[in-house]
């Protein structure tokens, strides 16, 4: 089950919320663990009983963390974080692996190992990262450990960011979890109803429809791919995971408004910034916050000399790469990021610093277009083909091609690049950010609460029409 579909807008969530406020407030917990379960099995009823169980194991093994001492529990953390990535690695990682170790086998005259492919668990990137969160914080004293098991649970299953984040560290939610009178009132939930319809109307009305072009010009053959459309594809898809990804999170924040919770931000306008370290520092928030948090900052206690320290920025991105996905287009994909940011550390940025404005967001987005090409491509073939015609100009345009151009360059595609560009470059406008931030938290009276209230309606039924025309198009981060 996806947010953006009829069967969520229409049967899951008026039901859920309908039962959830409904319920007692000492009972929510209860309800909101039962619609997240449900939620969950609706489209992985197997794989639910592997978190379910992988949750169980954390909550009695953080709970020992707690007891223990220092030295015990240091080795019970290393059992826990094993665990963890353990699982990550066979579900995630099992296929990547054997497929390569087949390949070298094959190279040099052996027969490979038969094997049966590893399916994914949905979200299992996202949940693995909360969990082992969870583990660090409390073996850090940062929060105690949740008593009851059914609120452990809601922690790792709460439904809104269960699948595609946002990555909740368990310092930012436990408060909330253990004390349900937080944000009781009519104006919050209103808040939440509206950032859910924006995060709707980014995915269906823009990314959507975007996408569907764009999947059309990586699916050329290379003798059809010409330099504009090499350009033309990155460029869109840039346009379109942001407005997929960063809707799924608006979605996700409203939602838990809507429940009661106050989720971390995840975006903040990343396509603004000026160098690559900026980028990061807006583009999902809370995956960079983890992996800083539990990553780099441990690294550093080890680095005793500078270029040690540029190693550990290597270490993240290539993390963060494979965290994406188990390819090598995902691991270059890391490690051209952090290239740029090691360059930026060492000179770069002085002399992006002294570039106008407009200048500085040129050149970082012109590397987000061309470090997407390794994001999107199915594999190195098809990058290598992309990148050829980007930087070998070829200008000419096949005669077969001439009838398809309507499609990827008819009137309904350009009005939807530039919308999705000025809603992507828009808080370079003065006042906008602030502007932003206040539709986004409802601070108005009550007659423009309902004015947003309404429209917020209106563009979910618009929405809904649109769904009803079109086929399954999931999140773009729900393979992660």
């Amino acid at each position: 089950m996806i947010f953006a579909s009829n069967l969520f807008l229409f049967y899951f969530l008026p039901f859920f919320m309908a039962l959830y406020l409904l319920t007692p407030l000492k009972w929510r917990n209860w309800t909101a663990l039962g619609g997240s379960i449900a939620f969950y099995a609706w489209g992985a009823p197997v794989f639910i009983f592997v978190l379910l169980g992988a949750a169980l194991v954390d909550f009695f093994l953080a709970r020992k963390i707690y007891k223990s001492d220092r030295k015990t529990g240091g080795w019970l953390l290393a059992i826990g974080v094993f665990l963890n990535l353990g699982l990550l690695l066979y579900f995630k990682y099992a296929n990547f692996f054997i497929e390569n170790t087949n390949a070298l086998l094959d190279s040099i005259g052996y027969v490979g190992v038969e094997w049966t492919k590893v399916a994914l668990p949905l979200g299992i990137s996202f949940f693995t990262f909360q969990k082992l969160s969870y583990l660090i914080d409390v073996r850090r004293d940062a929060k105690p450990p949740l008593q009851s098991l059914q609120d452990y649970l809601l922690y790792v299953l709460l439904f809104p960011q269960l699948v595609a984040g946002p990555i909740v560290r368990f310092r930012q939610i436990a408060d909330q979890i253990r004390d349900r009178k937080h944000q009781e009132n009519i104006d919050f939930r209103l808040s939440g109803l509206f950032r859910f319809a924006i995060g709707l109307g980014r995915k269906v009305l823009i990314a959507n429809p975007l996408a569907t072009e764009v999947n059309k010009i990586f699916a050329l053959p290379e003798d059809q791919l010409t330099t504009f459309l090499a350009w033309l594809g990155p460029v869109a898809f840039v346009l379109v995971i942001y407005h997929d990804f960063a809707g799924y999170s608006d979605m996700a924040l409203g939602l838990g408004r809507m429940m009661g919770f106050h989720l971390p931000e995840n975006f903040n306008n990343p396509y603004i910034a000026g160098s690559v370290t900026q980028f990061w520092r807006r583009w999902h928030l809370t995956l960079t916050d983890w992996f800083r948090s539990y990553v780099f900052l441990p690294l550093r206690h080890w680095a005793r000399h500078s270029w040690m320290l540029y190693l550990n920025l290597w270490i993240v991105f290539l993390l963060a790469g494979l965290w994406h996905g188990a390819a090598w287009t995902f691991v270059l994909f890391g490690i051209w990021h952090g290239t740029w940011l090691t360059l930026e550390r060492l000179f770069l940025l002085k002399i992006l610093k002294r570039l106008p404005q407009f200048l500085q967001i040129a050149w970082t987005f012109t590397l987000t277009v061309l470090g997407i090409v390794l994001f999107r491509s199915p594999n190195m073939e098809i990058a290598g083909q992309f990148f050829h015609k980007m930087f070998v100009p070829d200008l000419s345009m096949p005669a077969m091609y001439y009838e398809d151009l309507g499609l990827v360059l008819g009137p309904k595609f350009v009005f939807l690049m530039v919308i999705a560009t000025f809603f992507s470059f828009w808080a370079i406008l003065p006042g906008v950010e602030k502007w932003q931030q206040k539709v986004l938290e409802m601070q108005h009276n009550n007659w423009q609460t309902l004015v947003w209230a309404g429209l917020a309606a209106a563009l979910i039924l618009l929405c809904a029409s649109e769904m009803a025309t079109m086929g399954f198009q999931p999140f773009i981060y729900y393979m992660f």
